[in-house]
């Protein structure tokens, strides 16, 4: 059996390492150091990429905020006011002669509506009050087709409470009378 600081079979004496307290301080401290350094770094890098972006955002705010010289957009001449008046006026008439009568349901109106909705967006150089007129006739249209849903008031479902076919229809004659009486 051997004895402590003792190996059998031969003769010389393996003595223990022990640790002294000032050895296990170097030890920490060089791992302090080291984690530490890249501590600093770490934070000089998180610190440095937050203030990049705080000043590009505030450049950023300060270059669209600048005035700018207006737009300087040719006017429209009457032969591109005229053709467009008359594609929203066609593109009315399309429409509302493809609906059936008497709608019964949204799906009757959405169609129309859709294409007339976006023969208003194409045509914006189109004579104003015939675009307000059309405008209007959609809004009127967009009502008539939220009335005919079968779900009454529920939630967030809110059907107009005060659509009248008088006044849809007066709304559609309108357009009706400014576009056929439309020359220029």
């Amino acid at each position: 059996m051997s004895t402590f600081g003792e190996r059998r079979g031969s003769g010389a004496v393996d003595y223990p390492v022990i640790s002294t307290p000032s050895a296990q301080l170097g030890q920490l401290s060089k791992r302090r150091s080291s984690s530490g350094w890249f501590v600093a770094v770490l934070a000089a890098a998180v610190l440095g990429a937050t203030a990049g972006g705080a000043a590009g955002v505030a450049f950023g705010a300060r270059m669209m905020s600048q005035d700018k010289p207006p737009s300087t957009a040719a006017p429209v001449s009457s032969n591109e006011i005229n053709a467009a008046t008359t594609d929203l006026c066609t593109r009315f008439a399309a429409g509302y002669q493809s609906m059936p009568s008497p709608q019964e349901s949204g799906f009757d109106l959405l169609p129309t509506l859709n294409y007339i909705a976006d023969a208003l967006r194409d045509n914006p150089e189109a004579d104003a009050e015939i675009r307000a007129a059309i405008a209007e006739s959609l809004r009127q249209a967009r009502e008539h087709a939220a009335w005919l849903i079968n779900d009454r008031r529920a939630g967030a479902i809110q059907p107009p409470s005060s659509w009248s076919k008088d006044s849809a229809n007066a709304a559609d004659q309108r357009v009706w009378d400014l576009c056929r009486a439309y020359s220029k």
